[in-house]
């Protein structure tokens, strides 16, 4: 907070004097971006735009590339948005509602610039620009329009090299030799070109690079490739085109002071370059590049357009760059080696570890590749899961149990897994008490009730008697006379205990039992 608000007094006092509340807070916002590393803490000429505007322009790095943080500031009524983006891909907001305490808002702006803002970016790959010494600035990258004339000079000084020439022969040779060369601009260094290396290579690849160095041509602004940068690109390893089917070049990369290797394998799928890039213990990034969308063929040969050259750029930086830089990064935040990750550990160390997860997270582990999906169904280590989970059960029998099972862990621990969740649901059904769906209903409004099934040989509930004695005796059966009412009609004259048969077979008397000599009901 302090060093904040050092940056904004410096900047009030030596640009703008006292200036009104908005600009107050945009000079908080350019102090917050300037305290985690963006900008040299100069202000830009012009911040201040029209309609109570104020725009910054920082430069930033994203997947290796130099990019732009474009920052605005405005106010509408009592909130001050702050708007963050770095091309149209990466864009962030964050805004605050304005207090009458002008100090606290202050504070409270920088601390959402930072939250939603810088961590936001950082999250996405983009960081402040790295100082370069003057070693490496000779031949940095600046802009788009420099990569472009960066990448014209190393395709020329490749074709220079006849055993590059004569490598390409297709359309996918001259697209791979492009992502090569991008590549090499964005930082990365062909594993054989490492030190130890070139002490020992051969007489051959040191004329090759001073004959790169001789045919160099000089750029728009009188910038040059370096010499670095030319051994780079015309170092391709003499294995690249040895398949038609698959070529493959390692790299060696810098990501924030971790130095990885990086793995870079190109395959043809029906007139389609498939680019996959790996970084040990990280996942495959993949790049799909469409032959015909990115290689023209001419009279002379191949060539790529600068629109296809563009669009290779942004797809290279999205679909590769991007994800190796995240993978570096969190295999760095690590701090371990390649010898130290799980793949890499012997088989006993990987069961004990592999033993504190649940089967539903060892699934989803075993689902990843197949060293661990065999892993996954080692017997051992499924011994170790039934001891863990029933060990009061299996403490008798140290074998697995055939009972129910295949006669291995993993059947027994199945088996045993069933029979826990019916003994827990036999619990549920046994103390469940009985209690109304909902006990609302009767307060609540219920749908009408269904009809009734009505069988068409009674009459219906609202015909009376009268309607269905005068109702035509004929019946739609032969030989069957006419329908009696239903014997729960108030006015039916038939008496069941009359027509009950007598103990001796026959039939009871009438009057014995007719209504009249029975009791009225109540």
């Amino acid at each position: 907070g302090m060093e904040i608000d050092g940056i904004v007094a410096a900047v009030k006092k030596e640009k703008t004097g006292e200036g009104s509340r908005e600009e107050t807070l945009a000079l908080c916002v350019f102090a917050a971006l300037t305290s985690v590393g963006f900008g040299d803490g100069s202000l830009p000429d012009g911040w201040k735009g029209g309609s109570g505007t104020f725009s910054f322009l920082f430069p930033a790095e994203r997947s290796g590339f130099h990019c732009g943080l474009a920052v605005k500031c405005l106010r509408m009524r009592n909130e001050f948005i702050v708007h963050a983006a770095v091309g149209d891909q990466v864009r962030a907001k964050t805004q605050v509602t304005l207090s009458s305490n002008e100090e606290e808002d202050t504070k409270r702006l920088s601390e959402r610039v930072k939250s939603d803002i810088h961590q936001f970016f950082l999250n996405n790959g983009v960081v402040p620009r790295r100082g370069e010494d003057s070693s490496n600035a000779e031949g940095a990258i600046v802009d788009l329009q420099q990569l472009l004339l960066t990448f014209r000079q190393g395709m020329q000084a490749c074709l220079l090299v006849p055993a590059v020439r004569a490598a390409l022969k297709e359309r996918e040779d001259y697209l791979f030799l492009s992502v090569h060369i991008l590549l090499c601009c964005a930082g990365f260094v062909p594993e054989h070109m490492q030190e130890e290396q070139v002490a020992s290579s051969s007489a051959s690849s040191s004329s090759r690079i001073e004959q790169a160095e001789s045919m160099q041509i000089e750029g728009k602004e009188g910038q040059s490739l370096t010499s670095a940068l030319l051994a780079c690109i015309c170092s391709l390893p003499s294995s690249w085109a040895s398949s038609k089917q698959e070529r493959s070049v390692r790299y060696i990369a810098s990501v924030e002071a971790e130095t990885t290797a990086v793995l870079l394998k190109a395959i043809t799928i029906s007139r389609r370059l498939v680019l996959l890039a790996r970084v040990p213990g990280g996942p495959i990034s993949r790049c799909l590049l469409p032959l015909d969308d990115f290689v023209a063929q001419l009279e002379g040969g191949y060539i790529l357009t600068d629109a296809a050259l563009q669009s290779l750029i942004v797809t290279c930086s999205k679909r590769l760059l991007g994800p190796i830089g995240r993978a570096a990064r969190m295999r760095g935040g690590a701090g371990l080696s390649e010898r130290f990750l799980l793949k890499s550990l012997y088989s006993e160390l990987q069961i004990h570890i592999l033993a504190h997860l649940s089967p539903r997270h060892l699934s989803f582990l075993a689902s990843t590749c197949r060293k661990l999906n065999s892993l996954a169904m080692n017997d051992l280590l499924w011994g170790f899961l039934v001891v863990r989970d029933f060990g009061r059960e299996v403490a008798s029998s140290p074998t697995p149990s055939k009972e129910g099972g295949d006669g291995t862990w993993k059947g027994t621990y199945c088996h045993l897994l069933k029979k826990r969740q019916l003994r827990r649901s036999a619990v549920k059904q046994l103390f469940r008490i009985p209690f109304p769906l909902n006990p609302l209903a009767p307060w609540l409004p219920q749908p009408p009730p269904r009809q009734p099934f009505f069988d068409p040989r009674f009459p219906l509930p609202w015909m009376s008697h009268q309607q269905w004695s005068s109702a035509s005796p004929s019946s739609s059966f032969p030989g069957i006379g006419p329908l009696s009412p239903s014997r729960r009609h108030p006015s039916h004259t038939r008496d069941p205990l009359r027509d009950c048969p007598a103990r001796d077979g026959g039939r009871s008397s009438g009057d014995a039992g007719s209504p009249s000599s029975l009791a009225s009901r109540p």
